[in-house]
């Protein structure tokens, strides 16, 4: 959104030079720069480039995310049982009430404590699998000679169906 920004100021004091009615210059110079200032413009175009750009969040940071949101997690049901056991204390609510109350908040902070708990293992696990030295799939070394048992059994020497299938050269047909 910064760059849009920075990218239309930059285009209106483009155009609002050649729009002045000052011939390009033949020895193919560029016409003088305008200076823009931040101060000097609307204070809705200020805000916008005064919030910093976003960056993105790494592998480490993603997993800090879901552990600092699993704690909330934890934080925020540790509160609402406190506030059910308050008013079960100063009789706001019945027993069966309080019990049903915290059974609810306990399986919808279990779900959403053990939904970001298997995010938090698997982006573990990627981080690992990606660490790890990659062999590239297909590729067999400097070493592409392999044994291949065919299928079928053929007596004597292969016909030539076989033979172009198989892809045999003389010397492997000869044997």
């Amino acid at each position: 959104m910064r760059a849009l920004v920075a990218f239309l100021l930059v285009g209106c004091a483009t155009v609002s030079t050649f729009a002045s009615g000052e011939p390009l210059r033949p020895d193919g110079a560029s016409p003088p720069r305008v200076k823009v200032s931040i101060n000097n413009l609307p204070e809705p175009l200020r805000t916008v480039l005064a919030v910093p750009p976003a960056l993105p969040l790494g592998p480490a940071d993603l997993l800090h995310s879901y552990e600092d949101d699993m704690r909330a997690v934890s934080a925020r049901f540790a509160n609402e049982l406190a506030v059910v056991s308050k008013a079960f204390t100063e009789r706001q609510m019945t027993r069966d009430q309080a019990e049903q109350l915290s059974e609810q908040r306990y399986l919808v902070a279990m779900m959403q404590f053990e939904l970001l708990s298997a995010l938090h293992e698997q982006l573990e696990q990627e981080i690992e699998r990606d660490a790890m030295p990659q062999k590239s799939r297909g590729s067999m070394g400097e070493n592409p000679t392999g044994v291949v048992e065919l299928p079928f059994s053929f007596v004597g020497p292969p016909n030539q169906v076989v033979t172009r299938q198989v892809e045999l050269n003389p010397v492997q047909t000869s044997n």
